[in-house]
């Protein structure tokens, strides 16, 4: 996501953030095709990757809207690839 930052817009790494949460959960509906509910029964290891990729939509390189300074953007983004 930081490297799309750089390649494009901050919207659009935002955008691929929410994409790959959908493209996932999609593919694992699609894995589950004996179970005929709506409901989708995440397993325990991908049950909590929106909240992850909420959290970070809201961390300091990744939020929009605010007042944020560059340099504080950047410093996270920084961090992030470290």
């Amino acid at each position: 996501a930081v490297d799309r930052c750089h390649q494009s817009s901050l919207s659009d790494a935002r955008e691929a953030f929410v994409n790959v949460v959908a493209d996932m959960l999609s593919a694992f509906k699609l894995t589950q095709s004996y179970n005929s509910s709506t409901s989708l029964m995440a397993p325990g290891s991908l049950k909590l990757l929106p909240l992850y990729i909420l959290a970070l939509l809201k961390y300091v390189a990744f939020r929009t809207g605010q007042s944020t300074r560059l340099d504080d953007r950047v410093f996270a983004m920084c961090q992030m690839k470290s």
